[in-house]
């Protein structure tokens, strides 16, 4: 490149960045930048337009070029190119630093952070010189003092994270060295700097940005991944910092927390919520830290009196994400700390008071921290739940504490509620998990003196009700007032849930009291629901109908079924209030809910979710299905479960949930062991489906939207009802109750809608179901040939939909219009072959090709989706590898005979797989590779030289063929054994062994290469460990060879792994 070419390419990118330029002609401009970082002969041109343009555009996409150049395309650089680039990009930033901006600044340092890791043990400068220069520019201010912090940041940030994907092994031995070499030193210049910084004379506002760098560096550093755990901030619980024993004394000898404290009181946002996450990390940092219980009585003492001076003065906490951040540090604190050593630290009661004080002033201003009140509640939670663990007379002085902070959460929490919709701008809470734990919090909290928090309650929630009440009377529903009204309902509904839900971690004397809040929450469903049943429309807060369903299900997992705890003192109490007197009364009352909420609320997704799972938790129990199965609206509810009962079934955004809705239902049917005719009257509905698709006689009466509707909607209901079969009687009433007056149907929609996937995914899965043997269901009579019946009705329509849909071309979306269904026909053959329940040997001597059509059909399936896509998409990849190891283990005649060009691809599929990250995967290959492998290398008997004379020759020219690419496969195995921390040892030493006996000059080839690569004075030990995994190991596949060779491979690994590199 000269400056002419630089010159069109600054021109270039002008036109690029101008708001004038077409949306063409950008994307022709952006293929030509992209080009730049598509190989290593443009490094040049990168390095030219670095060195001469002023443009801050050419210099950003130079950099960045150089920085994908380095990331992908490592190898074809040498060590000294390497070191060049490194050197040439430090040089450059010494050189241009004041005139480049921070984009710029940002992009040379990755790259010189980026070389830095993956070449750590490639040169000694990475490690002992790196610090050196970078420390020189530390010697200057201004700029160049931020050059040098940004250097270090990013490195840390670069070592941290395994940005480019390195072996995992990889990664934490550089990060391990780098941790040893480098972090303590990086942290104590962070230290070094602030002390520096908030000690300057300069303007505070000319420093700011140098004071960030510097704070977050030691905030990098503090939260380094040091044991490769990698916790995230959003788990409060695995954030203790597993700080090196190296470190112990910055943390004991007690200016650190001062500086970090003084730098604090002098800071204004954003650096006090950078500051206060410092703060955070530092109160993580593990407890055996400390060289004794003083060290770490003192060090959790300085803690805390920062906490009470921030709280007394306030300092930073006017800022939110200040705030945000203090509220994390006291729930780190609890975390990391037991609450008895909290109270033996001095004046632990003022922390205590000022912490309840702090905390109900922070509920005042609920909208504004409402993600800090989670950490808030999550930290009075934790100290409540301790109590039992301190002195009594110590756990007095936190008893008030409990209902002090319910009663200022729950009286701010409905203050909130009323001004939000008053002002148009409330959000109904999402219930995450965030908001799942702060509600078992606040219910931890009532618990602790449950009468007062009882009361509360009920003194806010009946006022509450009655102005409801009267409202909806007075025909105010739609009234901003009532709206008000029900969100503050729903909130105290959901508070008394949780409470009742809890009721594990109390005392049986306190259950009159979830009776008292349990009576009024089952009073407010009653008027709630006559209502809606009144008005046929929803004319109430979706958000009082989840609250209410939530109630329904903490009451039923706390008084209801299998995992509740009898009780003597619940119900009489609640037949005082509301008249119910049993579990029974109270069953009959939640179906009623599950079926008005299922009847009137198919609009929204969540209340549906919400009813079928409540429904499914029922059933699911032995002890309340055999209740409900004696109770009459029971009876009713099998009988009229169709849309015309419940129009949700009607909408297709429910499609999906007809499954789990069908599936809670038949649960209940099969119940009762002796009723065939309640089963033949549940599924009269679909008969009369199946009456009705079957008059279909045409192309397009088959493509009509109401008939694929009405299919799809059968199926899905099938395979809820199917899912639900776990014993023999149950599939043998469906299988009986479908063969063979409807397979035919099922054969006609594929044939005529092959090219149709909304009809073909429920339908293929419906299939897969079908023929799925789990917990043994399908178990025929030995005298029975349904086996046999089965899987030819599951081979025809494996074929008619395979046949058609091979040569079938997506339009758009190739795994929706195709992939999909192509696994899920593996998934269906996958199955059968699986199931124990047919003797595939009955086709062969009786000459019907079911079986070898079917899988004819779906090994050419599954080899026409091109290696790229079948790796693209998880669950065409599952389906294809189980495929694979299924037909090499069962069939593997198929394999046998199989063409060259065929076994090639999938000698090349199977590569791939042992590259896979998802364990299973690998497992699969390594059966297949070893099936495949043992069976050419044993000697086909007498009769399987008569039934297949060639197969075992076709074969063993298959594996000859395609040496190298077994070859590969033993290279990655043995790669995989020494440098990754994989789990299935045991299935790679099976494969391992079988083609080291196929091929034993391509292991001792591989055996040399890798023992040449490590340094000299490992080799010799390598190569002795090397023969100690091949002691006592013959050459031959026979079972005691393939044995020992598994055995010695666990010390092998063991051994080696200590030194390799």
């Amino acid at each position: 490149m000269d400056q002419s070419q630089l010159a069109q390419f600054e021109n270039l990118l002008e036109r690029f960045h101008s708001p004038n330029t077409s949306s063409e002609e950008k994307t022709k401009i952006n293929e030509t930048l992209v080009s730049l970082s598509s190989s290593v002969e443009y490094l040049p041109q990168c390095k030219f337009i670095l060195d001469n343009s002023g443009s801050p555009f050419a210099q950003q996409i130079a950099a960045s070029s150089v920085l994908k150049l380095m990331t992908q395309r490592w190898n074809d650089f040498t060590l000294n190119n390497r070191l060049e680039i490194r050197n040439h990009m430090l040089a450059f930033l010494a050189e241009r630093g004041p005139n480049l901006t921070p984009i710029v600044i940002t992009s040379l340092v990755q790259i010189i952070a980026r070389i830095t890791k993956l070449g750590w043990f490639e040169h000694s400068s990475h490690q002992e010189q790196l610090l050196e220069e970078v420390g020189k520019f530390l010697k200057y201010s201004g700029v160049y003092y931020y050059i040098g912090m940004r250097i270090m940041n990013q490195l840390v940030e670069e070592m941290n994270e395994n940005a480019t994907q390195q072996i995992i092994t990889d990664h934490r031995k550089v990060v391990n060295s780098f941790v040893t070499k480098c972090l303590l030193e990086i942290f104590k210049t962070a230290l070094s700097s602030m002390t520096t910084l908030y000690q300057s004379k300069e303007d505070p506002a000319s420093t700011m940005k140098l004071k960030q760098e510097a704070i977050e560096l030691a905030f990098r550093c503090l939260s380094f991944d040091f044991i490769g755990t990698n916790p995230e901030d959003s788990q409060e619980d695995v954030g203790t910092i597993q700080i090196p024993s190296s470190w112990r004394t910055i943390f004991e000898e007690g200016s650190l927390i001062k500086l970090f404290f003084d730098a604090y009181r002098n800071s204004s946002p954003p650096l006090t919520s950078l500051l206060m996450k410092c703060f955070v990390q530092i109160a993580s940092i593990r407890r055996s830290l400390f060289n004794g219980e003083p060290e770490r009585n003192a060090f959790l003492s300085q803690i805390m009196d920062v906490i009470l001076e921030i709280i007394k003065t306030r300092v930073g906490l006017n800022d939110e994400d200040t705030h945000h951040e203090f509220c994390r540090l006291l729930a780190r604190l609890k975390g990391n700390y037991q609450l008895n050593q909290i109270i033996n630290t001095e004046g632990y009661n003022e922390w205590l008071t000022q912490a309840a004080y702090f905390s109900a002033t922070s509920f005042n201003q609920i909208q504004w921290n409402s993600n800090s009140v989670y950490y808030i509640l999550i930290f009075w939670s934790r100290i409540v739940l301790s109590m039992n663990y301190i002195k009594r007379e110590v756990a007095a002085v936190i008893e008030p504490i409990p209902f002090q902070i319910v009663q200022s959460f729950v009286q701010n929490k409905l203050e909130a509620i009323g001004t939000a919709i008053r002002n148009q701008d409330y959000e109904p809470p999402v219930e995450d998990e965030e908001q799942v734990e702060s509600g078992d919090s606040l219910a931890n909290l009532a618990r602790c003196s449950y009468e007062k928090s009882k009361n509360l309650i009920i003194s806010l929630f009946d006022p509450l009700v009655t102005n409801f009440k009267r409202l909806i009377e007075m025909g105010g529903s739609n009234s901003t007032e009532c709206q008000v009204l029900e969100g503050q309902i729903s909130f105290l509904v959901d508070l008394s849930a949780r409470i009742i839900g809890s009721r594990q971690r109390c005392m049986d004397n306190e259950d009159p009291y979830d009776a008292e809040l349990a009576s009024r929450c089952f009073d407010l469903l009653r008027i709630h629901d006559g209502r809606l049943v009144q008005t046929e429309d929803t004319v109430t807060k979706l958000e009082l109908e989840l609250a209410l369903l939530g109630f329904l299900e903490h009451f039923r997992k706390s008084y209801i079924g299998d995992t509740s705890r009898s009780s003597s003192k619940l119900f009489p109490r609640l037949q005082e209030l509301v008249g119910i007197q049993s579990e029974h009364t109270a069953i009959v009352i939640i179906i009623t809910k599950i079926a008005t909420t299922l009847k009137y609320w198919g609009k929204e997704e969540t209340a549906i979710d919400k009813a079928i799972n409540l429904l499914a938790e029922l059933v699911n129990g032995s002890t309340t299905s055999r209740i409900m199965a004696k109770i009459d609206i029971t009876t009713q509810f099998l009988l009229q479960h169709t849309a015309e009962h419940f129009p949700f079934l009607n909408s297709q955004k429910h499609m999906n949930r007809r499954v789990y809705y069908y599936q809670a239902l038949s649960r209940l049917l099969f119940t009762d062991e002796n009723n065939v005719q309640k089963f033949e009257m549940f599924m009269e509905p679909f008969k009369r489906t199946f009456t009705i698709l079957a008059e279909t006689n045409s192309i397009e009466m088959f493509r009509t939207s109401q008939f694929q509707k009405s299919i799809c909607g059968l199926l899905q209901d099938l395979r809820g009802v199917l899912s639900s079969c776990n014993s023999k009687r149950d599939y043998t009433l469906i299988f009986d109750w479908m063969y063979p007056d409807y397979f035919p149907i099922l054969l006609k929609t594929v044939e005529a809608l092959h090219d149709t996937a909304a009809v073909m995914v429920p339908l293929l899965k419906f299939m897969a179901e079908f023929v799925y043997n789990k917990t043994g269901r399908i178990n025929f009579d030995p005298s029975s040939v349904n086996g046999i019946l089965l899987f030819k009705e599951n081979s025809a329509i494996i074929c008619a939909y395979g046949n058609r849909i091979l040569n079938y071309v997506p339009m758009t979306n190739p795994y929706g219009e195709k992939y999909r269904g192509i696994s899920m026909v593996m998934t269906m053959l996958v199955r059968s072959l699986v199931g124990t329940y047919v003797n595939f040997g009955v086709f062969a001597l009786y000459g019907d090709s079911a079986l070898v059509d079917a899988l004819d059909v779906t090994l050419k399936l599954a080899f026409s989706i091109p290696l790229k896509d079948m790796l693209e998409y998880p669950k065409v990849t599952k389906a294809y590898y189980a495929l694979i190891e299924t037909v090499t283990t069962r069939q593997i005649n198929v394999i046998m005979k199989m063409e060259a060009p065929i076994f090639r691809h999938m000698l090349l599929t199977l590569t791939e797989g042992f590259n896979h990250v998802v364990v299973d995967f690998v497992t699969r290959c390594c059966t297949a590779v070893d099936r495949i492998v043992v069976s050419s290398l044993t000697p086909p008997t007498k009769r399987d030289r008569d039934r297949n004379p060639v197969a075992f020759q076709i074969l063993t020219r298959n594996i000859g063929e395609n040496s190298e690419i077994l070859s590969n496969m033993l290279f990655i195995m043995i790669n995989k054994v020494l440098y990754e921390n994989c789990h299935n040892h045991w299935a790679l030493s099976r494969p391992m062994f079988s083609l080291i006996v196929l091929n034993p000059q391509s292991y001792e080839l591989i055996k040399n290469q890798i023992i040449g690569k490590q340094p000299a004075d490992h080799q010799a030990q390598l190569a002795e460990d090397f023969a100690s995994l091949m002691r006592d190991v013959g050459s031959t596949i026979d079972t005691n060879n393939r044995e020992k060779f598994s055995q010695n491979l666990v010390p092998f690994i063991d051994k080696v792994r200590k030194y390799i590199c």
